[in-house]
């Protein structure tokens, strides 16, 4: 199953238009969803309610770590980029000779 360069430049483009859509998505997501994050630990550093285990402060530094956490893990999502179909393609393996097509295994599903 050979693969015209027709194909395999219509495949690049639209992994190139896959990784530009997911860096917009997540990047800039994550990078607003991490300020605000940091935004909330900056407020909890500023109360000063005191050493108290349930308090307001500890409340928002807890929820704004958790939220900049969240931010870090989008923008980490939108920079690692999809393999490339040149890349899955090398990861095919070839079918043996005695192999049964897909189809075939499930003609009989169909059948009942």
């Amino acid at each position: 199953m050979t693969m015209n360069n027709d194909e395999l430049e219509r495949q690049d483009a639209v992994m190139e238009r896959v990784k530009t859509r997911k860096w917009n998505r997540f990047v800039w997501s994550g990078l607003v969803i991490l300020a605000i994050g940091v935004i909330l630990v900056m407020i909890g550093f500023d109360l000063n309610t005191g050493v108290n285990t349930f308090s307001s402060e500890s409340l928002l530094i807890g929820s704004g770590a958790i939220i900049a956490l969240i931010g870090i893990i989008r923008i980490l999502i939108g920079i690692i980029n999809p393999s490339i179909p040149a890349d899955t393609r090398a990861m095919i393996e070839p079918k043996p000779n005695n192999a049964v097509p897909l189809e075939d295994l499930f003609k009989h599903e169909e059948e009942k």
